[in-house]
Formats: structure tokens, sequence, C-alpha cells
């Protein structure tokens, strides 16, 4: 069974680790002080909705709450403190609100933050976070994905072996210039077969819907629309590389900073037709360079020349089940691809818990 993916923004700001006093309560369930702090929880577990007003979730508020199984936490909060929810054995899901993600100040994940929550598969973490305090994912065995907002780097200097502790943090991948998610919105013309895919996207900002409540899956996809999909993928990264083509007249200002990014990457030059569709190549072709240029043995399609220009990109699409081939051997690699298509291809390449 395929874990259940869970998408954890975590904002998180420097607090003390003693509870505050508590002072009155929001309902039954919930005591918060004066200052907006969350200091008790005594209701019957479940799927908790922390009430509006509340600012800190106090340390150890949810420990060893073994029936907790969801948290959604309010517009406002600003820091989970200390052992917020060590021990939530059955913890699977905490919805954080848009607002919380780009609270300035925010650097600190406390420690022991979610030490054993062993249902917890994946967490998201902004580049804003400079400090992650030892045993954090202690003991959260199910833990295979950190979605980490700013660069290798950067990561690298915030954390060491002790954030995980009992776990090898080489079990852990960790996505590096991963934008944030937010819950997608549903849509009525999705197809079951790219369903999962197009919430991942929508929720990470690499894409959105066409209005009406349609993402148009079947549409097709241009270029600049998919360089753009990689570009926010990548954090929105700025670039001051020359503009490789004229976008002038043909409304494609959106992808402007996206083109650039991608031209000081190698991906593009003066040969592309920005507003043509993209094809299968064409795709796998920039995933393949956005995401470091691995190699990969030949993939053995019969119409996918040895030499061509994208058979290494199609060689390591196929070996990591990015993309699949057809019946009769073959790829066709000059197929128009459609937006649900590239979304499907983005959830694998992204996320290897759902490749092929």
């Amino acid at each position: 069974m395929k874990k259940r993916f869970l998408s954890l923004f975590l904002a998180l700001a420097l607090c003390v680790g003693l509870c505050a006093v508590p002072g009155f309560a929001a309902d039954s369930d919930f005591v918060i002080d004066k200052e907006g702090w969350l200091v008790k929880y005594t209701g019957p577990g479940g799927d908790v909705v922390i009430p509006d007003g509340v600012t800190v979730i106090g340390c150890c508020v949810f420990k060893d709450r073994k029936d907790l199984t969801g948290v959604t936490i309010p517009e406002g909060v600003t820091a989970l403190s200390t052992s917020a929810f060590r021990y939530c054995t059955s913890l699977t899901s905490v919805t954080i609100p848009k607002s919380v993600d780009f609270i300035d100040g925010v650097t600190t994940i406390k420690n022991q933050a979610f030490f054993d929550c062993e249902r917890l598969s994946s967490a998201a973490i902004p580049s804003s976070v400079t400090s992650i305090g030892a045993c954090a994912f202690d003991s959260c065995d199910s833990l295979t994905d950190i979605y980490f907002g700013g660069s290798k780097a950067q990561w690298e200097a915030i954390q060491d072996n002790s954030m995980f502790s009992t776990n090898n943090p080489a079990d852990v991948v960790i996505h590096y210039n991963s934008p944030a998610s937010d819950p997608a919105p549903s849509f009525t013309d999705v197809p079951d077969w790219c369903s999962s895919a197009v919430s991942w996207a929508v929720g990470r900002k690499i894409t959105e819907g066409v209005g009406n409540d349609r993402f148009a899956p079947s549409n097709q996809c241009a270029n600049a629309m998919i360089l753009t999909f990689l570009w926010r993928a990548a954090g929105e990264p700025d670039s001051t590389a020359a503009l490789p083509v004229d976008i002038t007249g043909k409304n494609l200002d959106y992808a402007e900073t996206a083109l650039r990014w991608a031209a000081e990457k190698g991906m593009i030059d003066e040969t592309l037709d920005p507003a043509a569709n993209c094809t299968r190549a064409s795709a796998v072709s920039y995933i393949w360079q956005a995401l470091g240029k691995e190699s990969a043995p030949a993939s053995g399609f019969n119409d996918v020349p040895t030499g061509a220009d994208y058979a290494a990109a199609v060689d390591w699409a196929s070996a990591n089940g990015i993309v699949e081939g057809y019946p009769d051997g073959s790829f066709h690699p000059d197929t128009v691809c459609s937006r649900g298509v590239i979304a499907a291809m983005l959830h694998r390449a992204y996320v290897p818990s759902v490749r092929l």
C-alpha cells in the first residue's frame, strides 16, 4: 500500500521551554492564555480543529495523545513548541494555513517537535528555518521525504544527524528548493489517473486551474508552460540571464523569469519556440536537466535514436519511473503532452514514492 502523502509545512518560531500560565478557555477542550498560547488540550482526540485566536502551540500540549489522528491549525499560529506532538503515534495529517508560510523571523524547529510520530511520511520545511533541534524527527519511522524551501547548502548548514537520532538520514530524501504546499482546490474535470498529480502540483503552487473549478487536464501544454512549472518547483529563483527569445505580444509575460532561469541553466537557447506545444521528448529533457542530468542505462525504445539530443533524458525518465513506453516498444517522442500528463510526470519526478 502506498503511504499517504502528508504535506506538512513547518512554520516555527523560537520559543521558551516552559508553558505559559492558563488564562481562559476557548471552549471546553482547549485552555488558552491571554497571549494566545494553547497550553492544554482535554478533548477526546480524533481530528482536532484548534480554535481561532491561538498564536502558539505550547510545549507538550498534545504529547502522548495516541488518539490524535489529525490537526487543523488556524490562521495566526506562528510557532509549534518543543514536543508539541511528541508520541502522537496515530497522527497522519496536520493542516497549517497559508498565512503561516511567510511569517518573518520564524527560524527554529524545536527539540522533539515530532518525536515518534511514526505515521508521519513527509514534511515540508520553509527556507526561513535556520535551526532544527535534536530529535525533532526521531523515531518517525515512516518519514521518507522532506521538502525544503532552500538550497542544499542551506540545509546542510542547519541540520545534523541528531534531528533523526535513531533514523538513518540516508533513508530520507531531501528535496531542495521546494515550494510550500497548500490544500489543493477540487476540480470538476480531473480524471482519476491524474487526480493525485494535479492535487500535488496545485497544492505546491507549481500550477493552477483555469477557472470555473476546472483544471483542463486535456489541454495541450506549451514549452513556456512546463518551463514555468519547473521554475516554480525550483522555488521561483531570480535570474539575470538574457531572455533567449522574444515574447513581446505573445501573452507569455508570466514565463519571462522562468525562461531566463532555464536559459541560465542551459536548458534552452534562442532556438526555442516558447509558444509551441511541448512534446514527450522535450518534457523529459526539461525535467531531466532541471533535476541534475543524471545518467541511466539505455531505455531501448525503438524510436529513440542513440544519438538523439533527448536520448539521455529518455533513458533517465524510463529508468526512474517518470514515463513508460508503448506496448510496441516505442516512446513516441513527438507526441504532444497535455496538462494532465505534465502534472503526472512532474509528480513522479519530485515524489519518488509515486513513481511507476
